[in-house]
């Protein structure tokens, strides 16, 4: 038998958006957890760990550095850029 390679998923309500700074309800909130990935993540004992940076640093009380993974794309097939993340906080 072929292996089915569908998800399909139920939701009470449609999004209102797909801008991930604009989703703040419980279970659009968790749908945005599986479509984007941020820099770090949270662990379960109050760390950090790599998604798209592979490391980062404090480098003083206002400024964090952090290093891109490489090879990130996006669903375009556009390569992930510093560039890209700065817009992200702008």
């Amino acid at each position: 038998a072929d292996a089915t390679k569908e998800l399909k998923m139920a939701y009470d309500a449609d999004p209102v958006t797909l801008d991930i700074h604009e989703q703040l309800s419980g279970g659009i909130l968790q749908l945005s957890h599986m479509t984007f990935d941020p820099l770090l993540r949270w662990t379960k004992d109050l760390g950090f760990e790599p998604r798209l940076a592979e490391s980062w640093e404090r480098v003083d009380d206002k400024t964090m550095r952090f290093k891109l993974r490489e090879g990130v794309k996006f669903h375009s097939g556009n390569e992930l850029t510093t560039a890209d993340v700065k817009f992200t906080f702008e």
